[in-house]
């Protein structure tokens, strides 16, 4: 999380949501910021999959997951 964090605070626009997701005619790409008020799945994608749970930069915590490679 501090990790990403960081790189947030360094590229704000490397971070993304999309407002309405199922809705292909109103597609809205929107920038995420951490000023988190209310908790959200984060998902990463490297060398297998993570899913989090986050309610804070420091209070988290590691759903599930798979790995691609052993």
């Amino acid at each position: 999380m501090k990790g990403l964090s960081y790189l947030s605070k360094l590229n704000p626009k490397e971070c993304f949501y999309y407002e309405e997701p199922q809705n292909n005619a109103n597609l809205t790409k929107h920038s995420f910021t951490f000023d988190i008020k209310r908790p959200f799945l984060l998902v990463n994608i490297g060398s297998g999959i993570s899913i989090l749970h986050v309610e804070s930069e420091t209070n988290y915590r590691r759903i599930t997951g798979t790995r691609l490679v052993e």
